[in-house]
C-alpha cells in the first residue's frame, strides 16, 4: 500500500450510504481505501426530501467543514458536486470556503446530467457556476467520453478520468459454479427509469418458453420524474404478484442487500440485467460488481454505458423495450457456451480494469500532482 500513499490530509465531502446508491457507494469506497496522511469525512444525504431537514444538515456540514479547515488544517478538499439548483447552493459555499482558506479542490462528477443542470439555470446563475467551477483545481469524471460534461463549458479546466471500482470482497470469487437453473439478477434502486417494469414484463414472457429461469431482484424503491415512490411500488408488486402466481417460486425480492449478502447473491447469479434509461445514469457500480462476480451483462445503449459494456462483456439493448430484454436473455438461454465464455472473460476483465488497488493507484498519481496554494 505504500506506493499509493498520499502525503496529504484530505477532507471528503459528499453522500455515503445509507441509503445505498451509486454515487454514495463510490465515495465510500474511495474514502475507506485511500491511503493518506490523514482523512476526514463530512457526510451529506443527497436523497433527503424534507427541505428543513436538508437545510439543517447542510448548515451542520458547513460548520464541520469550517472546523476541519481551521483546526485540522486539511491539504485538499475532495467533493462530489451536485447537479441541481438546491445542491449547487451548498457547493457554492464549499468552493468559496475552500478558496478563502486556499485549499486545493477536487470535484468528482458522478452523474451524466451536469449539462442538463447547467443549461437549465439563468444567465446570471451560469456566470456564477462558471466563475466558481474555474477555481476548482481538478475535476474527476468516470469515463473518457464523460469529459464532455465539463470541457465544453470550462475548456481551461483540468479533467481526469477515474473509473469506479468493485468491492474488494468480490476478489474471493474465483470461478462460476454451474446449475441447471439460469439465475437472473436485477441489483439497483427500483425506479421506473431503471427499466424494472420492462424487465418484469419480459421475464413473464421468457418463463413461458424457458422454465429453468429464476429472477432475483434487490434494491429499495425510489421515485423519479416519471413515477413517484408509491406508484412504482404498486406497479412493481402488481407485476411481481402476477409472475409469482403464474410461475410459483420463479422470482424473489431480496430487499436491500449489502456486504456478504450482496456478494453471495452476485456469486450465484449468471446474468445481470439493468435496462436503464435513468436521466443521470453514468457508470453503475453494480455493473462492474456483477462483471467481477462472473455475470453476463445485459444493459442499455444509453449515456456512458457503452464505454463499460462491450460485446465481450454482454449485450447492449434499446431502452424501454420489453422485446429487447426478452431477446437478449433468450440468446444466452439458447447459447450456454457463449454465456460461459463471457462469464469467464468478465471475471478476468473486471479484475484487471476495475479493482480497488488499481483505482487507488490512479487516484494517488492524479492527486499527487496538485500543489498547495499557500
Amino acid at each position: 500500500m505504500t506506493n499509493r500513499y498520499l502525503d496529504k490530509k484530505i477532507l471528503f465531502v459528499g453522500p455515503t450510504p445509507p441509503p445505498i446508491f451509486g454515487q454514495a457507494v463510490a465515495l465510500q469506497n474511495i474514502y475507506r481505501h485511500v491511503c493518506c496522511k490523514g482523512k476526514k469525512l463530512v457526510r451529506l444525504n443527497a436523497l433527503e426530501k424534507n427541505t428543513l431537514r436538508q437545510m439543517a444538515c447542510s448548515a451542520l456540514a458547513i460548520i464541520k467543514i469550517l472546523a476541519y479547515l481551521l483546526f485540522y488544517r486539511v491539504d485538499l478538499v475532495f467533493f462530489t458536486c451536485s447537479r441541481s439548483r438546491k445542491g449547487f447552493l451548498f457547493d457554492m459555499f464549499l468552493i468559496v470556503i475552500a478558496n478563502v482558506f486556499r485549499v486545493p479542490l477536487v470535484n468528482r462528477l458522478s452523474g451524466s446530467d451536469f449539462i442538463s443542470f447547467y443549461e437549465s439555470v439563468t444567465i446570471v446563475e451560469k456566470k456564477v457556476v462558471a466563475a466558481l467551477y474555474r477555481t476548482i483545481d481538478l475535476h474527476i469524471v468516470l469515463t473518457e467520453k464523460m469529459k464532455e460534461q465539463l470541457t465544453g463549458y470550462f475548456p481551461d479546466s483540468r479533467v481526469e478520468v477515474l473509473w469506479n471500482s468493485y468491492d474488494l470482497s468480490l476478489d474471493d470469487i474465483t470461478d462460476k459454479k454451474k446449475s441447471p437453473i439460469i439465475h437472473l439478477l436485477y441489483l439497483s434502486n427500483i425506479m421506473k427509469t431503471k427499466g424494472i417494469i420492462e424487465l418484469l414484463k419480459a421475464y413473464s414472457a421468457l418463463h413461458e418458453k424457458y422454465s429453468s429461469l429464476h429472477l432475483d431482484i434487490a434494491g429499495h424503491f425510489v421515485g423519479d420524474r416519471s413515477c413517484n415512490k408509491k406508484s412504482i411500488e404498486r406497479l412493481f408488486w402488481k407485476h411481481f404478484s402476477e409472475i409469482e402466481k403464474k410461475f410459483p417460486g420463479s422470482i424473489s425480492y431480496r430487499g436491500v442487500v449489502h456486504g456478504m449478502e450482496k456478494r453471495k447473491l452476485l456469486e450465484v447469479t449468471d446474468i445481470f440485467i439493468l435496462p436503464t434509461y435513468y436521466s443521470s445514469e453514468a457508470f453503475p457500480v453494480s455493473i462492474i460488481e456483477a462483471m467481477r462476480a462472473g455475470n453476463v451483462i445485459i444493459s442499455t445503449n444509453f449515456r456512458y454505458i457503452p464505454e463499460i459494456v462491450r460485446d465481450s462483456n454482454g449485450t447492449l439493448i434499446d431502452i424501454q423495450s420489453v422485446s429487447a430484454v426478452y431477446d437478449a436473455v433468450a440468446y444466452y438461454c439458447d447459447h450456454p457456451d457463449a454465456m460461459t465464455a463471457i462469464q469467464k472473460n468478465n471475471m478476468e476483465y473486471a479484475a484487471s480494469h476495475y479493482s480497488m488497488p488499481e483505482q487507488m493507484t490512479r487516484l494517488k498519481n492524479i492527486i499527487s500532482t496538485l500543489r498547495s496554494k499557500n
